[in-house]
């Protein structure tokens, strides 16, 4: 059973005035799956969306809802996040897990077998309920080999003798390794069996308050003021057009714009059009360009994207 009491309901959470974002309903569903997983500790999950859709601050923010702490000397770590970088070996995954939990990794070519009862112990010993693996397509070569067959034997190894739920997150790529075959005693096995269906993290809808949410967290961030519908509509629109409702395309847009206090709309507009050629694109369609895209284009553009975005996610 989970230790902690902390309060852990999506509606807590996601509110610009605490550090966190807003959420839309993809959002709530993939917290309320990682909570859920975390609280039964039966299966384990995987959590897919496109890059920059917001799974990395996603699991981050979960991770700080239960915070790590001292107990008789020993690091309590309740949830783990662990983010994945180039994986080429069974070892390396074990060995940037251990990292992550705060252990040096001096032997490069220790035996995966050695790695995962030394990963274990600290699992029990810093009492661990629950691990999210980030980036994990990182771990999974291009093509379904004895390579990646070895990944996702040792995944399914840290699943079973750990007896702890794990989170992959990844690209949709990442779906693969759940559903390669490898050997398992004198059978072919997959993880998928340790696994609950897969969730998909789809971008947040233009037409509803949490977009409007979610581009006044990144406003309050950087110093500036909220955005209205009523005052700001087609700013919020050309934002949109320009991040696709992507939380990292929006941190990387929100990055690049110089401090200032901006009286209205235009001044807005101005500003984020310089933003947008260095952060996303230099390039002719630049979305806050008043001059070429007018307010009554942008609307047809947020017709069409939101169309995609339906038909994207409804079917595929």
């Amino acid at each position: 059973m989970v230790s902690t009491t902390l309060n852990t309901s999506p509606s807590s959470l996601y509110v610009p005035q605490s550090g966190t974002f807003h959420c839309h309903s993809s959002t709530t569903e993939a917290w309320e799956y990682i909570s859920k997983i975390h609280q039964n500790r039966n299966y384990s999950g995987l959590l897919t969306g496109v890059s920059g859709v917001g799974k990395s601050y996603l699991a981050k923010t979960y991770t700080q809802q239960f915070p790590q702490s001292e107990l008789d000397e020993k690091n309590i770590i309740p949830v783990l996040y662990v983010k994945l970088g180039a994986t080429s070996t069974p070892t390396d995954l074990l060995h940037q897990i251990l990292m992550a939990l705060g252990c040096t990794v001096m032997n490069s070519k220790e035996r995966p077998y050695t790695a995962l009862e030394r990963l274990l112990h600290l699992l029990n010993e810093q009492s661990v309920e629950l691990i999210i693996i980030d980036e994990v397509q990182e771990c999974l070569p291009d093509t379904d080999g004895i390579r990646a067959q070895q990944m996702a034997k040792q995944f399914a190894g840290l699943v079973d003798k750990a007896s702890i739920p794990v989170i992959l997150m990844g690209t949709p790529l990442a779906k693969r390794i759940i559903e390669l075959a490898y050997k398992g005693g004198d059978k072919e096995e997959q993880l998928s069996r340790r696994f609950l269906a897969p969730h998909q993290l789809s971008p947040c809808p233009s037409q509803c308050q949490a977009w409007i949410n979610m581009v006044n967290f990144y406003q309050l961030k950087y110093g500036f003021n909220r955005l209205t519908a009523q005052s700001n509509k087609d700013l919020l629109n050309r934002i949109y057009i320009a991040t696709n409702g992507m939380h990292g395309l929006l941190n990387k847009l929100y990055a690049q714009i110089l401090p200032a206090d901006y009286k209205n709309t235009a001044q807005y507009i101005r500003a984020f059009e310089e933003a947008y050629k260095f952060a996303i694109r230099n390039s002719e369609d630049n979305p806050f360009n008043a001059d070429m895209i007018n307010a009554q284009q942008t609307e047809r553009n947020i017709e069409d994207l939101d169309r995609k975005l339906k038909e994207t996610f409804t079917h595929g």
